[in-house]
């Protein structure tokens, strides 16, 4: 191998920080589909929820942003993305305007 060329198919490390996301393969856009058929939908770029764990969708203080909040024993609030808003409520069978 010359010294201007780069290994082929060898494991990188690279050190991270504590905070940093572990690397992954696929990109959720690609892995979020795989779930839909087990009741998951995507909300935003970073979240895909389970439909039956949503308890409630509201508005977020701005008044301009939704949010939702998962069941317990997670008790998450999520954002939901302004482009998936339709298509969440479409699921949950309400309206999508």
């Amino acid at each position: 191998m010359r010294g201007d060329q780069k290994p082929q198919n060898q494991l990188i490390r690279q050190k991270t920080k504590p905070y940093d996301k572990p690397p992954t393969s696929a990109r959720g856009n690609q892995v979020a589909p795989l779930f839909e058929p087990f009741g998951f939908v995507r909300i935003h770029r970073e979240y895909a929820v389970n439909i039956a764990r949503i308890r409630v969708l509201r508005l977020q203080a701005d008044g301009r942003d939704w949010e939702l909040k998962l069941e317990p024993p997670v008790n998450s609030v999520l954002p939901i993305a302004r482009d998936r808003l339709a298509g969440l409520r479409v699921v949950l069978g309400g309206s999508d305007g």
